[in-house]
């Protein structure tokens, strides 16, 4: 059975539209995992406190969270510190690449023990991904 790869990511951005295709590509390798991914959208109170109820199923099908960090992340920093946390509760391990070195990291990569990809290539994300599960 193929490994599953939960990407987190603000796909409203034209420069996610990359990485994410690149995902999908990959994820059609029998040797990469196959990758679902889950938006880093916005939303008011009320919504942000009904997204866990939603999305923790789809964490806990996933071998591993990867969330990649872009421009509006720390914007939407309550959906990802709840990811994040609840990854390592389900003793997932949690895979950060920052589009930018430039952008703000939520938090939470800072309280845990997560695994950071410094070059968004096949090779490297899943020799961590392999490596931590």
């Amino acid at each position: 059975m193929q490994k599953r790869l939960l990407v987190s990511l603000y796909d409203d951005q034209d420069e996610v539209k990359g990485y994410q295709y690149l995902l999908k590509k990959w994820s059609k390798n029998p040797n990469f995992p196959q990758v679902s991914f889950q938006s880093q959208h916005l939303a008011d109170d009320e919504v942000q406190q009904a997204i866990p109820k939603t999305a923790y199923q789809s964490l806990k099908g996933s071998d591993a969270l990867l969330v990649l960090i872009g421009s509006q992340t720390m914007d939407n920093s309550y959906w990802l510190g709840w990811q994040i946390t609840t990854a390592v509760q389900l003793h997932k391990p949690v895979l950060i690449y920052k589009l930018r070195s430039s952008y703000l990291s939520p938090y939470e990569v800072y309280d845990f023990d997560v695994h950071w990809i410094h070059d968004f290539a096949f090779d490297e994300i899943r020799t961590i991904f392999l490596s931590n599960i």
